[in-house]
């Protein structure tokens, strides 16, 4: 998936750590191979290189990536949308990377092959009843294209943990590319403690969270983006607009029971920028960190309900 991943498992001695870490690998490739946009023979790649409307049969693990994006873009009124694949890569943060800004054509083109309600979904028949068939996706446009950046690495983190417990562990940590899931305690006898990195302030942390059985993930701006003309672009497209966003939110962490349903909404919010991320998680009762850029400095604030994580700040 194109990053790094750390797994800690704890008060496992039962288990042969050479077996495990060659599960842990067949099942990152596994996921590798079926959800990501990078890889050119993927299964994703290969769905969104289908030139027809026709019912394309997929494995379980891309119908249910999908299927819940698909959930939060109409939930979200498509502020969270997978089929924004053209403009990202039309602003050089796809496989294709580059730092030019694309005309405004392109941005027209990119937004004609956005929504998610140009993505159909099929599930299959539970029980092998009759008429039992795989899932499966349908474009009703040939141009439209996924990524699932913004949930590919937390699912496949889930997945891990899922693993881990499969085999008896029930003390762990999960890392990919920042999404991290944790269950039992560390070896040292203390709950998981997660530091939470400012933007653009080396490696001082301010902030720790315990997110005891739960996930978390951040989304921002300050790892992916170019400059033009003293302006950051960043990695983050408004699927709305086709463009970048434009506000102040540099980053947003939340906690959430699953490590998909946490880098979803973490992108969510940052598509959302810092008054309505913080609307929705009051609303939704969601622990949310935010770091806002103000002049000279960075202004942190959070959620009512992420009083309960931060072990201290």
């Amino acid at each position: 998936m194109g990053t790094s991943f750390t797994v800690h498992a704890a008060s496992c001695p039962f288990i042969n750590c050479g077996s495990l870490t060659t599960q842990i690998d067949n099942r990152l490739t596994n996921l590798t191979q079926q959800l990501s946009h990078y890889e050119a023979d993927s299964e994703l790649s290969a769905f969104n290189k289908h030139p027809g409307t026709d019912w394309f049969p997929v494995s379980d693990d891309l119908f249910t990536v999908v299927e819940y994006a698909l959930d939060l873009s109409n939930r979200s009124n498509g502020a969270f949308d997978v089929t924004v694949a053209p403009a990202v890569n039309a602003w050089g943060f796809g496989p294709a990377a580059s730092d030019q800004i694309p005309n405004e054509t392109r941005i027209a083109r990119a937004i004609q092959l956005t929504g998610f309600e140009k993505i159909s979904t099929r599930a299959p028949h539970p029980h092998g009843t009759q008429g039992d068939y795989s899932p499966a996706l349908r474009k009703n446009n040939p141009g439209v294209t996924l990524d699932l950046s913004a949930i590919a690495k937390g699912y496949a983190v889930d997945q891990l943990a899922l693993l881990l417990e499969s085999n008896g562990i029930n003390n762990y940590l999960v890392e990919i590319g920042g999404e991290i899931r944790t269950a039992g305690i560390h070896p040292k006898g203390h709950p998981w403690r997660i530091g939470i990195e400012p933007p653009d302030a080396g490696l001082s942390i301010s902030y720790i969270i315990t997110p005891g059985i739960e996930a978390i993930a951040t989304s921002g701006d300050y790892r992916n983006y170019y400059m033009v003309n003293g302006e950051r672009i960043a990695h983050t497209i408004d699927p709305r607009t086709g463009r970048p966003v434009n506000h102040n939110l540099a980053s947003v962490s939340v906690v959430l029971p699953t490590a998909g349903q946490a880098d979803a909404i973490a992108t969510l919010m940052m598509v959302l920028g810092p008054e309505a991320g913080l609307e929705l998680a009051e609303t939704q009762n969601i622990p949310a960190l935010f770091f806002v850029r103000e002049p000279n400095k960075m202004h942190a604030f959070y959620s009512t309900a992420m009083q309960n994580y931060l072990l201290k700040n």
